[in-house]
């Protein structure tokens, strides 16, 4: 990090400099990919802890969605930490959870849009989260399978390049670098 003035014309901050940036342009690059956006509209807080509520102690079965203000999850400030909205409304209810992910038991929590109705959240490790993604649909599960495990160290050792395998076989290079040293996959003979 270099001292100087921003690079930003018309900009008096100095002091550490990110990219050439003060930290106000460098944070608005990292949050949405311009120094120069302008800082994006926020719900006031009695906004957010009233939909919070109606999550936390909800009278509905149904989906309880906060709209997020970005394209991503709802992130909110409760008790000075930021979370998702579905983990502040699961604190408000129940209490820290801790180290344990706060998951969905509805399909109102894939995608861009998380349900916030605690009747519709569960707490779960990381891994029950993963494969709760996976079960949802919103990642893709495992690409391959023992066979193509072994047709990859057939492959390899007939000279096929790492990178032509990482194309055939829709993975990254790195995967099939590791199942070569042995690193992944090695119960399969």
């Amino acid at each position: 990090m270099a001292q100087g003035t921003c690079a930003i014309p018309g900009c008096t901050n100095g002091g550490k400099l990110l990219r050439g940036w003060c930290r106000s342009h460098h944070r608005r690059w990292k949050l949405y990919g311009d120094p120069l956006a302008p800082i994006r509209a926020v719900r006031t807080p009695k906004e957010i802890l009233a939909k919070l509520r109606h999550g936390a102690f909800p009278d509905t079965d149904d989906c309880v969605i906060l709209e997020p203000t970005t394209a991503t999850r709802v992130v909110v400030r409760l008790n000075g930490k930021d979370m998702t909205a579905s983990r502040a409304a699961w604190i408000l209810a129940h209490g820290d959870p801790g180290p344990l992910h706060v998951l969905h038991r509805c399909n109102g929590g894939s995608g861009e849009h998380g349900c916030i109705n605690t009747r519709h959240l569960y707490v779960g490790t990381r891994t029950e989260n993963a494969l709760d993604a996976v079960r949802a649909g919103r990642i893709a599960g495992q690409k391959l399978d023992a066979s193509d495990v072994r047709e990859i160290r057939s492959l390899a050792a007939h000279g096929v390049p790492i990178a032509r395998l990482a194309a055939q076989f829709s993975v990254h290079r790195s995967n099939i670098e590791q199942i070569l040293a042995g690193r992944r996959w090695k119960h399969v003979l």
